[in-house]
């Protein structure tokens, strides 16, 4: 695939919070906030403080956030957005705001994109050097910077925020109050999301895996909407756990909202629609179900409390996971839940 990036030049530096070099030669550069708000804008401002906690982690290593965030797009088939600025700077806060308040952007997110909020500029231009890895020009542009990566870390679009900004009759920002475009917003996301995987074809790949290990697949269903599907996942995903799932299932998430032929393939395996998600399945290697997540009972979804016990330890025995194995992850869901 073709990858280019984009570096749109701003229309105005009065937008946006900008880099500006302070006048003493030699010295090192200051980040100030240039915005064309005036003092009707102040309440506004003051209004965007409502977080409970701050939107950029001052004390987090960039490169971590990010590594972490790539983790869980490769897995998820989704790309990384990442948002250059900081605490420090209202436009970024306000762009912020509008992922939130926009019901498309909002959806578009959560299902197609890992967000991380990278704190760059202050003090001392924090990160900018940093940023310059994926080629994001955070000291010709300054923030908010949007830098889109896929999963393998190679960037997108590196896009400046000016020009998402909502205008006024003469094609100037129309201030921090109007703030920034969704359709622009939203376009720019749409523009850049992963292509669908085939249900079919995921499924396929674990079960040749499987084949080739003499294991089972760990099917389960899922979609970025469903809370008990992302704790089903995390638990499945820590290291204690995974070391001991590895040994006899290959792991197989089927996304039933994003995924081409998700929930039909959902509907092979679950002939009750009151069943929900996340729904699970031991299969052998050439498809066929050996146990699953339906009991007498109905769907145990996340097996962490008393009722699911006995029905997921069955599920463990027909896998023919060891005792002692089963005993562990027995105790670590039950763990994961308190």
């Amino acid at each position: 695939m073709k990858r280019t990036i984009l570096a749109l030049i701003s229309t105005a530096a009065a937008t946006g919070c900008a880099l500006a070099q302070t006048e003493k030669p030699g010295a090192i550069p200051a980040v100030k906030v240039v915005s064309p708000a005036t003092a009707q804008d102040k309440p506004q401002r003051d209004a965007e403080k409502d977080r409970d906690t701050p939107l950029y982690d001052e004390k987090a290593d960039a490169k971590t956030l990010i590594d972490a965030a790539l983790a869980r797009a490769k897995r998820e088939n989704k790309r990384v957005l990442i948002q250059w600025g900081g605490n420090w700077c209202p436009w970024c806060i306000r762009l912020e705001k509008l992922y939130r308040a926009d019901k498309d952007i909002k959806h578009e997110l959560l299902y197609e994109y890992e967000t991380v909020f990278i704190d760059a500029g202050r003090p001392n231009l924090k990160n900018v050097d940093f940023a310059m890895q994926y080629g994001a020009d955070l000291k010709a542009y300054g923030f908010p910077f949007i830098t889109i990566l896929d999963a393998d870390a190679m960037p997108l679009v590196n896009q400046e925020s000016g020009s998402l900004e909502i205008k006024n009759d003469n094609g100037e920002s129309a201030g921090i109050a109007a703030g920034h475009n969704p359709k622009a917003v939203l376009k720019l996301l749409k523009d850049h999301e992963a292509a669908p995987l085939a249900a079919r074809d995921v499924l396929s790949a674990a079960q040749s895996k499987a084949r080739d290990e003499h294991k089972l697949v760990f099917l389960h269903f899922g979609a970025p909407w469903c809370g008990w599907c992302h704790r089903l996942e995390a638990w499945m995903q820590q290291p204690e756990t995974a070391a001991i799932l590895s040994k006899y299932f290959v792991d197989c998430k089927v996304d039933v909202d994003r995924m081409t032929g998700g929930e039909e393939m959902k509907k092979q395996f679950v002939t009750d629609d009151k069943s929900g998600i996340p729904v699970f399945y031991f299969l052998d290697a050439q498809g066929k179900a050996v146990v699953g997540s339906i009991g007498k009972d109905g769907n145990i979804g996340y097996p962490g409390g008393d009722e699911e016990a006995p029905h997921f330890r069955a599920m463990l025995e027909a896998a023919k996971v060891s005792e002692a194995d089963a005993a562990s992850l027995l105790k670590s869901v039950r763990l994961d839940k308190k």
